[in-house]
């Protein structure tokens, strides 16, 4: 499953062109606190919504599976080795109410609907569904 995540921001459409190209995750952020995957570091909010110790075994997954990880996007496919395995899908982007929303049909039947923008040449997920905030760098 390709991973993708949710907060208010300004109106902005993204386009597929804007997509083209190789990204690493470098930061995770959910109810519980936040990841830096870039330093292989995390913080736990003082009032996690699960267990503290739960909650640091999900971040240093999320690190150890996104350190070396690369999204690639090619026209209208999205695809990433995570530990190995590739996950791959296609989309398509939609506009609504001023957002821009990744609408993935992935491999296996899974699809998911995350909203995407690109703020500071960074390229930000926000994804209801498992009520996470993931952003990206540009991979030269």
């Amino acid at each position: 499953m390709l991973v993708f995540t949710a907060f208010a921001v300004q109106a902005q459409t993204v386009t597929k062109e804007q997509l083209q190209g190789k990204w690493r995750m470098v930061s995770f952020s959910d109810e519980n606190g936040s990841a830096d995957v870039l330093n292989g570091t995390w913080k736990i909010n003082d009032k996690p919504a699960m267990p503290k110790d739960q909650v640091e075994r999900q971040y240093e997954g999320i690190v150890s599976q996104a350190k070396d990880a690369v999204l690639k996007i090619e026209g209208n496919t999205a695809s990433q080795m995570v530990l190995g395995e590739e996950f791959k899908g296609q989309f398509t982007l939609e506009d609504k109410n001023g957002k821009t929303y990744m609408v993935m049909d992935e491999e296996g039947g899974q699809s998911s609907t995350p909203q995407i923008y690109i703020e500071k040449g960074q390229m930000h997920i926000i994804d209801n569904e498992i009520k996470a905030h993931l952003v990206y760098n540009f991979v030269k």
